[in-house]
């Protein structure tokens, strides 16, 4: 059910969304754009109610990336068709990583909106165009692949889709990034089930195709 929080936030900002063609989706606590190879969404997260605290991520999908990898991962199969290949809080884009808005007032509310409306206006839908593409995924999640990428909260899915990234940007160091990426989970002591499906992937997209 929605608080009144969340229902009082979404009121205020439908129509600046809308006018993106992005479309509220209840069910899934997001603002949602289609696209022909995936979608962006800006996710809203209402915790609590006095105060409530309000969280705000933008996320991409792409969905020939989720098709290959999430059946490798541990998300629920109902879920796969919704599953974002990026998610980046708000807060990491202007450099407040722990940025929430604390509600207690319905002028909290105006104020949050508007906060969120000039992000988007200046910073995020630059961002989500920046990044709704394999070439550019494929350089944020591979240029550095032994280092942790902040915008990713799971390394064992970072790796996995950090490998279909690069068959799909057809990386000339595919192999040898697969290989990192082996390195650096057992090097987290990764669980041995997850180790193997891992390796599944790797083994599969070795003989991927596209045409």
């Amino acid at each position: 059910m929605k608080s009144q929080t969340e229902k009082l936030i979404i009121k205020e900002l439908e129509p600046f969304f809308r006018n993106r063609e992005y479309q509220w989706l209840a069910h899934y606590h997001q603002f949602r754009k289609q696209r022909k190879i995936g979608f962006d969404n800006v996710l809203i997260n209402v915790n609590g109610s006095k105060p409530g605290l309000l969280d705000i991520k933008l996320g991409i999908r792409l969905d020939l990336v989720e098709q290959l990898a999430y059946q490798f991962t541990m998300g629920l199969s109902d879920y796969q068709e919704h599953s974002n290949t990026l998610v980046v809080k708000m807060g990491e884009l202007i450099a407040q990583p722990h940025l929430r808005f604390e509600i207690k007032h319905e002028d909290d509310i105006k104020e949050a909106a508007l906060r969120i409306i000039g992000f988007m206006q200046t910073k995020g839908f630059a961002f989500l165009e920046k990044y709704n593409d394999v070439n550019h995924l494929d350089q944020l999640f591979n240029e550095y692949p032994d280092q942790k990428l902040k915008y990713a909260y799971n390394a064992f899915n970072r790796c996995l889709k950090g490998i279909v990234l690069a068959r799909l940007a057809e990386r000339r160091n595919f192999q040898q990034l697969i290989l990192t990426y082996r390195h650096y989970l057992l090097k987290r002591d990764t669980a041995s089930q997850l180790i193997e499906k891992y390796d599944k992937l790797s083994r599969f997209l070795k003989n991927f195709s596209l045409n």
